[in-house]
């Protein structure tokens, strides 16, 4: 009976490390240390090398996981703004409506890559320099 709460905290783990490493905040080679410190923490020795092989292979699928919902939440700020741009819409309130899009997603996308996202869509979104330009107007 005792066994069975190491052993549940031990496969709870991955998902926080997949998150930090999908959003940037942590190395692949980080996280997989601090996996192998919990496991060897939490593992009975005997178990050890399994454990922490498939801890790996559960810490890269929700990796995987991750970045597919970081992708997901990127494409639906893009959906959001994109009908805003054609009118004259403050950068502010277009800021605002992506980190609200962000926030119904779960705050999947730290503040400075949605904020990016916008400022990318705002520059694309600017009309070509004139003809008598040299430099383009974007």
């Amino acid at each position: 009976m005792n066994d069975l709460r190491p052993r549940a905290a031990l496969f709870r783990y991955p998902e926080p490390l997949a998150r930090w490493v999908a959003r940037r905040e942590m190395t692949l080679q980080e996280a997989h240390r601090r996996l192998h410190h919990w496991c060897v923490r939490l593992a009975p020795v005997r178990h050890l090398t399994e454990r922490y092989e498939f801890l790996k292979f559960v810490l890269a699928e929700r990796i995987k996981q991750e970045e597919v919902r970081c992708e997901l939440v990127a494409h639906r700020i893009r959906q959001a703004v994109r009908p805003l741009l054609a009118g004259s819409t403050p950068s502010n309130a277009l800021l605002a409506l992506a980190h609200g899009v962000n926030g119904e997603n779960g705050l999947t996308l730290p503040e400075a890559e949605v904020t990016a996202i916008v400022r990318d869509m705002v520059y694309w979104s600017l009309p070509p320099a004139s003809p008598g330009r040299r430099r383009h107007a974007r």
